[in-house]
């Protein structure tokens, strides 16, 4: 007999202040932000922040330790302790609505994240083009690392994957909301957004489930976890979709300074069916056949040591190779402070994931000498010299643009802060957003 996940309520939230208590919004003025930031849309995400940021701020810091951890030497492994989830065969994520059953239908996506930037002007276009829309959305918010700092609340910045899911459920028109959530590193995470949109379903009158959200599986974490984490979002699961390049990124961030074993090479070596990347598609796919498609056929195919697999990934990396991540980091960051989330490089447009990892893998090929294959070492000197050149590139392209010249200069030292420094910042365009939007 086949189960369904039940409804369950949320966990009981910490005692919040009055509604009453404003939220300041601060920044630019901005064209139709009175119809989107609206007071009671405001007084609805302060009661979201309230009940909610402190268990986003124990999640972020259970990342750290679990970080530091795997930077000891311990490997993510599957959880003994979620053993049961995924022994039970019964389970079954909830039937899906018509609208995200029909691959056909006409069903828009908005991102507010890996190609999106976090300019106040987009965060409210990008809204105000969901409010005006007559179609159904698939909205991807930004990831629980991030913050909104241009809305605050009891003098705290709000979390921005708050501010994006809730002025979104708050305004939403048509079937729906539905979302496409990103970033997630474990199974509590997706216990946090399941009570996020519950409580939102309660207080807008909406009907339990009526939420629905596909994780993007992009950490390698959240891999270990796939199953556990469509257990967690209970009614308001849809399902798992793959994300290679933020996947690599973590990869690469998670395991950079545990030596060669975990090196990969350029980017364009770095295919689908490499072994480790095989393993991983092939456990979503498993997951989603046994969870969301009711195939309890078959075993999994995919164990801890074929995720892990790095060492397995056939290559070299080449001053090309170099030179290529050096100019999408670069010309990545530039376009970001410009309030561009995408940017061509190579005749390929990069998004914030194909920078992380152009930037995270500089820093590791550096933090573990990895020679180039003429045999020269990758150094801070060489990737500095291939700055240069880069910023001299961009420079003359910029021409007597003043303002995009200026752009230029800040990206090189974003970029040099992040690659170059020994600290490794976790993520590339957080202390861009601090210091520059």
């Amino acid at each position: 007999m086949t189960t369904t996940i039940q409804t369950r309520p949320p966990l009981p939230a910490p005692p919040s202040a009055p509604a009453t208590s404003p939220v300041r919004v601060t920044g630019p003025a901005v064209p139709g932000a009175d119809e989107i930031l609206t007071p009671a849309a405001l007084r609805f995400l302060a009661d979201l922040h309230r009940r909610f940021a402190g268990r986003r701020a124990e999640l972020l810091a259970a990342r750290q330790e679990r970080r530091q951890r795997i930077a000891d030497g311990e490997n993510p492994d599957f959880l003994p302790e979620t053993k049961a989830i995924r022994d039970d065969p019964e389970w079954r994520v909830p039937p899906l609505p018509a609208g995200l059953l029909d691959p056909g239908a006409d069903v828009g996506r908005a991102d507010f994240e890996d190609t999106a930037t976090p300019h106040l002007v987009n965060v409210v276009t990008g809204q105000l083009d969901l409010r005006a829309t007559h179609r159904p959305a698939i909205v991807r918010p930004r990831g629980w690392h991030l913050t909104e700092k241009h809305l605050r609340v009891d003098d705290q910045p709000m979390a921005a994957a708050l501010v994006d899911a809730g002025l979104y459920v708050f305004h939403h028109a048509g079937a729906g909301p539905w979302f496409r959530l990103p970033k997630l590193e474990s199974h509590q995470e997706a216990r946090l957004w399941h009570d996020v949109f519950a409580h939102a379903e309660d207080v807008l009158g909406l009907e339990r489930g009526t939420i629905r959200a596909t994780v993007i599986v992009e950490t390698i974490t959240a891999a270990f976890e796939a199953e556990e984490i469509l257990y967690e979002l209970g009614e308001h699961a849809a399902g798992l979709e793959a994300d290679e390049s933020d996947y690599l990124f973590s990869i690469v961030k998670t395991f950079r300074s545990r030596g060669r074993r975990f090196v990969l090479p350029d980017r364009s070596a770095v295919t689908a069916d490499v072994p480790f990347l095989r393993a991983y598609t092939e456990l979503l796919a498993y997951t989603e056949r046994r969870r969301v498609d009711g195939d309890g056929a078959g075993r999994r195919p995919v164990t801890a040591a074929d995720l892990l697999d790095v060492a397995a990934t056939p290559g070299m990396v080449t001053e090309d190779g170099l030179r290529g991540s050096v100019a999408v980091a670069i010309g990545y960051l530039e376009a970001w402070l410009g309030g561009r989330g995408t940017v061509t490089a190579g005749g390929l447009v990069a998004d914030t994931a194909a920078a992380e990892l152009a930037r995270s893998q500089i820093w590791q090929w550096i933090e573990t000498e990895t020679p180039l294959d003429d045999g020269r070492l990758i150094t801070p000197r060489l990737v500095r010299y291939l700055v240069e050149e880069e910023v001299e590139r961009l420079l003359a392209e910029a021409g007597e643009d003043a303002e995009r010249g200026g752009r230029v200069e800040t990206a090189r030292r974003l970029f040099e802060e992040a690659a170059l420094e020994p600290a490794y910042p976790t993520f590339l365009t957080i202390a861009a957003y601090a210091r520059h939007v």
